[in-house]
């Protein structure tokens, strides 16, 4: 669908044109450095969450395999039960590669840049160099 204008599109008087740095929190929130012991802090953090993420997926995959014998609806319900397991068994893996990399960033420069994000007990968190 393409959009017909009759006017080139204006801009308020009042505009203020922003950079970059000031517009992070379009990036899921600004990035906080972690270095030294504060960094392996994270990291255990970090490890935790893929518990988390792990522990759920496990739980999820019980769930599926418990109801796939019953009627139609525990059949409706181990189908979901397995899709949320395969959802979040890939969030532990992507988690556990931000782990990967935090200690190889750590390791190598002395520390890394991470964004957390999340929601109740399932938080993921994004790492990037120093």
């Amino acid at each position: 669908m393409t959009a017909m204008y009759a006017h080139a599109i204006q801009m308020p008087s009042s505009y203020v044109v922003m950079d970059a740095e000031e517009m992070t929190y379009l990036d899921g929130g600004t990035y906080v450095a972690y270095r030294g012991l504060g960094a392996w802090t994270k990291i255990s953090s970090m490890v935790a969450s893929v518990s988390t993420w792990s522990g759920s997926a496990w739980h999820l995959m019980k769930v599926a395999a418990a109801t796939s014998c019953a009627t139609a609806v525990g059949t409706i319900v181990a189908v979901v039960a397995a899709v949320g397991a395969m959802l979040t068994t890939a969030a532990a893996g992507v988690q556990a590669a931000m782990v990967g990399t935090a200690i190889l960033l750590t390791m190598s420069s002395g520390g890394f840049r991470a964004s957390d994000t999340g929601f109740w007990m399932w938080t993921w968190t994004s790492v990037k160099p120093l």
